[in-house]
């Protein structure tokens, strides 16, 4: 049974393979090819959603296995470092900068800083 891989990097954007590491494919729909993709989450509620992360860009959603990709939310000027769903709450994801913590509530269409910056 194969099983998909997406693998992000950095300077060279996202790869995904669908054929259980068989042969990856760089995305270029919605995704920049040389972006810093440093984090990916897999929907636990719903199969075939995807997360990545893009520095400088913001996040972005994929809602077919990563087929296609389309940005969510206001771009984040920062580097992301982590992305997460909450196992409860489908629409509640996490996004980790470098420095500071963002919530979203409503499925990345708006966020809130949960863990501020530290102050210069």
């Amino acid at each position: 049974m194969d099983y998909t891989i997406g693998v992000g990097t950095l300077g060279a954007g996202l790869w995904v393979s669908y054929n259980s590491g068989g042969k990856f494919r760089h995305i270029f729909r919605g995704v920049e090819p040389e972006c810093n993709c440093r984090a990916l989450a897999v929907s636990p509620h719903t199969p075939g959603v995807i997360l990545a992360a893009q520095d400088r860009v913001g996040v972005i959603r994929s809602e077919d296995n990563g087929g296609t990709w389309e940005r969510i939310g206001n771009p984040i000027d920062a580097d992301i470092w982590s992305l997460a769903f909450d196992p409860h709450d489908d629409q509640r994801i996490y996004v980790g900068t470098r420095p500071g913590v963002w919530c979203s509530s409503d499925g990345g269409a708006s966020r809130a800083v949960i863990v501020p910056p530290p102050s210069t």
